[in-house]
Parts: structure tokens; C-alpha cells; sequence
């Protein structure tokens, strides 16, 4: 190559590449950040955040009572799927920011990652329909209308 050649400024395209390039990485990064975070979060579901923490704070105070005591009653029978999912989404996160990318090692952790929330979601269907026998007809009706006030807001937010 001669001096000339080096000299010279790069050209559009390339400098578009090399941008485009760099701003992916950065994107991959702060996705497999988020993920990394979500995998450390504590293990415990913590009462008031989260979906069923606002609508089991929506319930009348004997209601939720009874639905927080059965949800720390049963957390041992739905703790370790909660924790394989935590786990899955971890192996996720290392399967994106993965170098060279792998998209075949993606695809698998991605695939686990659903089998072990489907495994979750199975398991906490059961506790959820105890939390549901524990209330009161009143607290049930708080319940389905936290549940369809919750989902008109997620609605409004898209």
C-alpha cells in the first residue's frame, strides 16, 4: 500500500460501516446488560412490586393477607423454577454478547430459556389458583378487577 493510499480519508461507506459496526456491539452490550441484571435480582419476589404484588395490594387487607401468607407457604414449590428461569436468562444474555456472535448458541439458550419459563408458569398456575380459593368472593372481585384495570393500563402504555 503507498503513503498516498494511507494518507487518504476514508471513504463514506467505510466510515458508515464502521459506525454501524460500533453501534451494534453497543446495542448488543446494553441488551445483555439488562439481561445480566434481571439474573441477579434477589430470588425472593418481593411483595409490592411486580404485577400479582399490585394486585394482591389492591385487595381488601384480610385478602391480601391470606394471598401473601399462601404465596410464602408454596414459595418453596416455586422458588427453584423461578431460579431455573433466572438461570436460563443468564445463559441468554451470555449467548448474546457472545464473540464471535453464535446464533445457533442463541437459539438454544432461547429455547431453554422458554422450557424453563413454561416449567415456571406451570408450577405457579397451581399456587395461583390457591391464592385465588383463599379469598373471600369480595376479594376474589378485587382481584379480576385489579387484573382488567392493570391490563387496560398496559394497553394505554403501548
Amino acid at each position: 500500500m503507498s503513503a498516498t493510499a494511507l494518507l487518504r480519508p476514508p471513504r463514506p461507506r467505510a466510515l458508515l460501516l464502521g459506525l454501524s459496526v460500533a453501534l451494534n456491539v453497543f446495542l448488543i452490550a446494553m441488551i445483555g446488560a439488562h439481561l445480566l441484571a434481571a439474573s441477579f435480582a434477589p430470588a425472593a419476589m418481593p411483595r409490592s412490586t411486580g404485577q400479582l404484588g399490585k394486585l394482591i395490594a389492591a385487595l381488601p387487607e384480610p385478602d391480601a393477607a391470606r394471598a401473601r401468607a399462601v404465596l410464602e407457604r408454596e414459595r418453596p414449590f416455586y422458588q427453584p423454577a423461578r431460579d431455573h428461569v433466572s438461570a436460563a436468562n443468564g445463559a441468554v444474555a451470555a449467548a448474546i454478547a457472545k464473540t464471535p456472535y453464535d446464533e445457533a448458541g442463541l437459539r438454544e439458550a432461547l429455547a431453554a430459556w422458554q422450557t424453563s419459563w413454561q416449567g415456571f408458569a406451570t408450577r405457579f398456575n397451581v399456587v395461583f389458583l390457591d391464592v385465588v380459593r383463599s379469598l373471600s368472593d369480595q376479594g376474589r372481585a378485587e382481584l379480576a378487577r385489579a387484573a382488567l384495570a392493570e391490563e387496560a393500563r398496559r394497553k394505554r402504555a403501548e
